[in-house]
């Protein structure tokens, strides 16, 4: 996964996409590697408090 690949995952998963939606979306990238990602932007997320819900 190149740099601008992991890019365009993170950006869907602070979109709240999930990781099942993700493997569908890029079917070319292994299931570890975007699990990893995913993990990682939500465990960033977590730690500044962001929220998914709109007010």
């Amino acid at each position: 996964m190149t740099e601008q690949d992991e890019r365009a995952v993170e950006c869907m998963c602070m979109c709240g996409v999930s990781p099942e939606e993700l493997q569908k979306c890029f079917p070319g990238f292994s299931c570890e590697a975007l699990q990893d990602v995913y993990e990682r932007v939500r465990r960033e997320r977590d730690e500044v408090g962001y929220s998914e819900r709109i007010a």
